[in-house]
């Protein structure tokens, strides 16, 4: 792929993703990458590639809580980490970056629970709600 063939596949991914709805915020995020990997790869784009309403936030206002037949589902199809996962998200309200990175890891561990204390199998919490949290 040459210069000329790298922009007009942006510009296209971005009259594409503009027909299909998306905001200028989700589609600025899709640009971004892909110009950084073309310039890593030698490819460099001179053309600016113009994303009406970049500085759009992504839209909330139609997402909704999962049913209980939905998170059900989700459920059964989860492994065990995941479902782990989705019921403290689900059932606690913790927000899903305290779970770690993107993969899952570097978040919440016990130890950052002071008041939990496991004695012979059962847990006990000197505080409920759980309110401290030793994360750095």
């Amino acid at each position: 792929m040459d210069q000329k063939q790298a922009t007009d596949f942006l510009l296209d991914l971005v009259s594409v993703l503009e027909k299909e709805g998306k905001n200028g915020g989700y589609i600025a995020n899709y640009i971004k990458p892909l110009r950084n990997w073309l310039q890593f790869n030698g490819i460099v784009i001179q053309q600016r590639i113009k994303v009406p309403g970049r500085g759009q936030l992504a839209r909330v206002a139609d997402e909704r809580t999962p049913t209980p037949d939905e998170l059900h589902e989700i459920f059964n199809m989860a492994d065990f980490r995941q479902r782990t996962a989705a019921a403290l998200v689900a059932f606690s309200g913790l927000r899903p970056a305290i779970l770690g990175d993107y993969l899952g890891t570097d978040g919440l561990q016990i130890r950052d629970l002071p008041e939990l204390s496991i004695k012979n199998g059962v847990v006990e919490l000197a505080q409920t709600p759980t309110v401290h949290c030793a994360m750095t």
